[in-house]
């Protein structure tokens, strides 16, 4: 009973007529979403998935594309403690060593967009303001 209004950016649901901001970002084609993949970790109920964050698959899937055999995460996000292995397929969570399952799942690529500058410029101001607070958490 929801729906997106593109033009206000605002998610609504019908019945009750409560609206919601959204956000739209964009991704490079090499991107998992722009490959048509995205990365999901383990739950703690069997068969629950969840998907990473965005900026997150981003450096999954570029390490993996790669070939590399881990990556570390917090050397890109310092609030994300977690060690990824591509030859087991798992996140070890650096401070605890706790180790969950992760994924690769295909799905439907996004569709491709071409950018103004302006749109360009929001995204990465929003990118940069996003990645400032996630260090501040840190600190």
């Amino acid at each position: 009973d929801y729906y997106i209004n593109m033009t206000a950016f605002e998610q609504c649901c019908e019945p009750t007529g409560t609206k919601y901001a959204v956000r739209r970002e964009f991704y490079p084609h090499t991107s998992p979403a722009g490959k048509g993949s995205k990365w999901e970790w383990s739950g703690e109920t069997r068969g629950d998935w969840h998907i990473y964050d965005m900026e997150v698959q981003v450096v999954i899937e570029d390490s993996w594309s790669k070939g590399e055999q881990t990556v570390d995460i917090s050397s890109y996000f310092p609030g994300c403690p977690y060690i990824m292995n591509f030859c087991n397929l798992t996140q070890v969570r650096k401070t605890t060593g706790f180790v969950r399952p992760m994924r690769r799942v295909q799905q439907a690529a996004y569709p491709m967009v071409k950018l103004t500058q302006a749109e360009i410029a929001a995204m990465i101001g929003r990118r940069e303001d996003r990645r400032k607070l996630a260090i501040e958490e840190v600190e």
